[in-house]
């Protein structure tokens, strides 16, 4: 194995394992701000009457 094959290989490792740590660390925050939310049980009121106006 040649000294470039080398480099492009710890290279091509660290640009892999950054890649990994932002996307998880995405994941995380949408996460977190998602479970910021409330339920809304007054969501799934009026099922009939929203159907039929296609409102709401």
């Amino acid at each position: 194995m040649g000294t470039a094959q080398i480099v492009a290989t710890v290279l091509a490792g660290a640009v892999t394992v950054t890649a990994v740590v932002l996307a998880v660390r995405a994941v995380l925050t949408i996460t977190s701000v998602i479970r910021l939310g409330q339920p809304a049980p007054e969501r799934f009121a009026g099922k009939g009457a929203r159907t039929k106006t296609g409102r709401g």
